[in-house]
């Protein structure tokens, strides 16, 4: 995986100019917190702050990945990292910035009273460029022509340049956008002079510029803005800030929205650039015939390291082992809708691409579902799976209560004898009592599972409810007794058990 650090040690030495080293993770407390943070600020240093408590597992996992981001940016004279330990000596400083989990991780730049959210990955790779860009300005100003050629020339991911000229009221636009988006993309602001080399025309205009690893024969490496085809500068650049055949990473992976598709496979821009730009091309040319052929989906596309995703891989089956020599291709045209493409020879790549995504639009294609063997046979507490999902939930003219698992989950076991015994006392009622493993089969787009055991309830008639309510057997027979569609043989609507006459 690429990042830009290249890009970004050569503006942090446009941007600053003293070197002193900073300590690793230090720890503050109430005592000194304020002190502490204050003096960061009026230093010009920017303060990343885990809150914590020693107790918390995810806060030990943190801490190696902390300590190892922290030793990396031990030579950044403007970035500090610090922890608070919340149930003991940081009392009073957690309340006070409503620390409600942990841990909990907080920049603090320009005030002690508006810290923003670490909302980037906890990787130390991307807490490393994280902090690197909050000490950068807002906006990077080239000041020459070489300035200008040195950022482009070290720069992995796309850049966002503005050509001004004095007074211009599309620069304050810029400015403001470029504040908003300052940890996401690159902004650098330059005067016509510095860039016309490569922009000869160019006079209060904006561009994007590619990097030069992802630059095609067949397509600009820049794209420029243009008011009457976009709504907003920040619709531009929201875009086309990726060229047509995008670098997918774990730093940009959320940039990338449906109609998608992935091509998994060795991408290395640094042992390998030639090879992976082979199939880049020949997935470019493939798209361009697609289109040429009435396309009846406008498609993102990007390209990504099978190392970089295995859990994405696993969601459709596959294993790293087997993305060897060709690309694997993931369309998703809608929500929901996943299809897979991996048997083809390397010198087809380019019509079979084409040839599947046409099947797909022409319903030629059965989507993909993770899905286990359906069961032969079914005792009382029912096992549904992707394949068997809407026939037994949806469409078995039942109503059905469902828990949805993962194996190793501790509570889930536990509730296991629960919904048994359920299953059995409802045997012969009009109710599904099932069970669905949610980490070996696909889970419906219109269940929201974050957490296991989760439970839900299923009208006969396709009404979705999720259960909130207590875990005991008898908790369960009344939610289903006042919910069952149709008042049930054995129980009453309060849940208790009917009388049987003689």
């Amino acid at each position: 995986m690429l990042f830009k650090t290249g890009l970004v040690f050569f503006l942090i030495t446009v941007c600053l100019k003293s070197i002193q080293i900073s300590g690793c993770v230090v720890e503050y407390t109430d005592d000194d917190f304020e002190q502490k943070i204050k003096e960061n600020i009026d230093d010009k240093k920017v303060t990343l702050v885990k809150f914590y408590a020693e107790w918390c597992g995810h806060c030990k996992k943190l801490k190696p990945i902390l300590d190892e981001a922290c030793d990396k940016l031990k030579s950044e004279p403007k970035v500090v990292i610090a922890k608070v330990e919340c149930p003991t000596t940081g009392k009073d400083t957690c309340e006070r910035y409503s620390v409600r989990g942990y841990p909990t991780l907080k920049v603090f730049k320009n005030d002690i009273d508006k810290p923003e959210e670490y909302n980037a990955p906890r990787t130390k790779d991307s807490i490393v460029k994280y902090m690197q860009k909050m000490v950068l300005d807002d906006i990077v100003e080239i000041k020459s022509k070489d300035d200008f050629d040195k950022v482009i020339d070290s720069s992995f991911e796309s850049i966002v340049l503005g050509v001004f000229e004095s007074d211009s009221k599309l620069e304050k636009v810029f400015t403001e956008i470029a504040s908003e988006f300052r940890l996401k993309y690159t902004f650098l602001i330059s005067k016509t002079d510095f860039v016309q080399h490569m922009f000869p025309d160019a006079k209060d205009d904006i561009f994007i510029i590619h990097p030069k690893h992802l630059h095609l024969k067949f397509e600009d490496n820049f794209v420029k803005h243009d008011p009457n085809k976009f709504k907003s500068i920040k619709s531009f650049i929201e875009e086309k800030i990726h060229p047509k055949i995008a670098h997918r990473h774990s730093d940009n992976s959320n940039d990338f929205k449906e109609p998608l598709i992935v091509a998994y496979y060795d991408v290395d821009y640094v042992r390998n650039p030639k090879g992976t730009n082979y199939y880049r091309n020949r997935i470019y040319l493939a798209l361009r015939d697609y289109d040429a052929s009435g396309a009846k989906v406008n498609y993102n596309v990007a390209i990504s390291s099978r190392e970089d995703f295995p859990h994405e891989l696993a969601d459709y089956d596959l294993n790293l082992n087997e993305i060897k020599a060709n690309p694997v291709f993931v369309v998703r045209p809608k929500r929901g809708a996943k299809y897979v493409l991996k048997d083809y020879s390397k010198d087809s790549l380019k019509d079979a691409l084409k040839q599947f995504l046409i099947d797909i639009d022409n319903g030629k294609v059965e989507p993909f579902i993770k899905s286990e063997p359906v069961p032969e046979n079914q005792d009382s507490l029912k096992v549904a799976v992707a394949k068997n999902f809407d026939e037994m939930i949806f469409n078995s003219g039942k109503d059905s209560f469902i828990k949805f698992y993962a194996p190793w989950c501790g509570h889930c076991k536990k509730l296991e004898p629960v919904m048994k015994n359920l299953a059995e006392k409802f045997a012969d009622e009009d109710v599904n009592i099932v069970k669905f493993d949610a980490t070996s089969n696909e889970v419906d787009p219109r269940f929201e599972v974050r957490g296991y055991p989760t439970l839900y309830w299923v009208s006969k008639n396709g009404i979705i409810k999720p259960y909130e309510g207590g875990r005991e057997l008898n908790d369960f027979i009344k939610f289903i007794a006042k919910e069952a569609s149709v008042e049930l043989k054995n129980f009453d609507r309060k849940g208790n058990e009917k009388k049987v006459e003689l």
